[in-house]
Formats: C-alpha cells, structure tokens, sequence
C-alpha cells in the first residue's frame, strides 16, 4: 500500500507491524471515516428539512450538506461533479416537501396560502432580489437553460433593470402600470409582480408563476396574459418573446378554456398566442404558455440529474 493511503487514513506503523495488519488498520479507518462522514450527511439532511427555504441560511446549509458528501467521494475517487449532482438531489427533495407541505416551517404557517407560494418560491430564487444580489439559485428546476439568462428578478421592482448597453430595460412606469393593472381586479394583489422574471439579449422573457398547493391555476391564465402584454408594451421593442408557467398542484379541467392544449404525456395544458394591445390592435409579439404541475418538472429534473448519477454511479436514495 503506498505511503499516501497510510498518511491519508492516520495509521501509524509500529516496529512489529505486517504489511497484513498495516493493511487492515487502513482499511478499518477509511471504513469508519466513511461511515462518519455518511452519518453526518444524514445528520444535515434532517436539518436541512427542518429549515425555512424563506432564510438567508437555507442555502449556506444546502451547499454544506453537498460539500460534506463530496468530501466523502473523493475517498472513493469520484470527481467534482459530484457536489453539483448532491446537491442538486438535496434541492430536488426540499421542493417535493416544500409542495407536499412538509418541511418543518410549513407547520407554523396556520394554512396561510401566501406564506406557502413563498416557501415554494424561495426554493427557486430569494424573493426579492435580481441576479445582481445574488448568484446563488436554482432555476435549472425548471430548464437548465434559465441559468444563463442575463437578467433575473424575482418579486422584485422591474423599473431599475438595466439592459446590456447600461440603459433601463423598461420605461420608468412599469412598475405602477402593473399595481394599476391588477387593482382593477383584485385588490389583494393590487401591487402583483411576476414571482420571478427573466430576460436575455435575443429579446425573450420567462415569466414564472408559483401557486400554493390548493389554488386552482386555471384561474390564473389571464395574469400571465397581462404581465406579458404590458412587459412587452414597456420594454421599448426589447422584448417580443415570452414563455409564461402557471405551476401548481391543482387544477379544475372543467374550467380550461378550450383554445388551450392538453399536454399528451401530462395533465397539463398549453396554448401559443399573439400579443396585441387591447385597444389598438397593435401587435408586441408572441405568448406561449404552460400549466403544469409540480410533480411533472421535479421528475423532469430528477430525470436530468439521473444522467449524471449513472455518470458516476451515485445512489443517493
């Protein structure tokens, strides 16, 4: 056995000492870090459950629990992409409790759907920040792509992203155009904004819509027609391109206007459509639109991340 596995595991050699003996002292002691190092992990993934994904600590816990496991598979040699695939696993499994409404700080919410569109939300992207605050987020849940997107804002003021020559990406008003927008038909959410919102160079944006587990989506078709007509009428011609997600855990068929599309493999729904000024007739571009459930995207992105376990023969069920 060579001098780094001896050095690496702490034995030390005594003078009456076999090869044999040295051996399975090495062994014993990588057998017992490992099985440490794996008690921890499980140690961090209960308390991961028990956080609050609304706290600026979630994440700093999240990446401590998918450093602690790296550290583990280095024994084993496994490479770096590990920590990505861990700890994409941990986020994955916080959302499907984050939905199901088991994650220890949802038992202290008294039912509030507010308080649970939030936990959801936090999930994805800190509520009110842009990509400027933080790097820190996990978008891919949805498309890998999304990462990569210039400007991201998530429950926040629209009027102060800036666009890739340094100027405002949307006129000054945005932002009381949509409070005025939406206080004519319903006060609750008279100063509504996108749950989050990204944008990129050719000219497309993302407006994503979480819903609390118990709130019928399908009622909530119009917001995304009226975020994306008045998006684009404000961006100056910036933005033409849209792809709006209504995504919830309930849905009435019965109420689905009949232009839009089952999905064949899902029980979501899809619907592509122009974007025209109301009065005018004055066309801003395109719409495409999903309904779709939080089950389907988390197994989409378990699938994805199930390319990379095989990769590196993880098993982390």
């Amino acid at each position: 056995m060579e001098n780094g596995g001896i050095t690496g595991a702490n034995v030390k050699i005594r003078y009456s000492d076999t090869e044999e003996n040295i051996a399975q002292r090495v062994l014993k002691r990588f057998q017992e870090d490992i099985v440490d190092d794996t008690s921890n992990l499980f140690k961090i993934k209960d308390e991961l459950l028990k956080l609050d994904p609304r706290t600026p600590d979630f994440r700093i816990k999240v990446n401590e629990l998918s450093w602690k496991y790296t550290s583990t598979i280095k024994k084993m040699d496994m490479t770096n992409l590990s920590q990505l695939v861990v700890r994409r696993t941990a986020m994955i499994e916080v959302l499907r409790h984050a939905v199901e409404k088991l994650l220890e700080c949802q038992k202290h919410v008294d039912g509030k759907r507010n308080d649970h569109e939030r936990i959801i939300h936090n999930v994805f992207f800190p509520t009110g920040k842009d990509n400027s605050d933080t790097k820190d987020h996990d978008i891919w849940l949805l498309n890998e792509e999304y990462q990569y997107f210039e400007h991201i804002a998530s429950d926040k003021p629209l009027h102060s992203l800036k666009w890739l020559d340094g100027k405002n990406l949307f006129e000054s008003d945005v932002d009381s155009s949509l409070e005025a927008l939406f206080s004519e038909n319903n006060s609750e959410h008279s100063a509504k904004r996108p749950d989050i919102a990204l944008f990129n160079q050719e000219g497309a944006a993302i407006i994503i819509e979480f819903k609390a587990p118990d709130v019928e989506i399908q009622d909530h078709i119009n917001d995304l027609t009226q975020y994306a007509r008045l998006l684009a009428a404000k961006s100056n011609g910036r933005i033409k391109k849209f792809y709006g997600y209504l995504i919830g855990n309930k849905l009435n068929h019965s109420r689905m206007p009949t232009e839009w599309k089952r999905f064949s493999s899902t029980k979501g729904y899809f619907h592509t459509g122009t974007l025209e000024d109301p009065e005018t007739g004055k066309r801003y571009g395109e719409l495409y639109s999903e309904l779709l459930f939080y089950s389907h995207f988390i197994d989409r992105a378990e699938l994805r991340l199930g390319i990379y376990k095989d990769k590196l023969k993880i098993q982390l069920d």
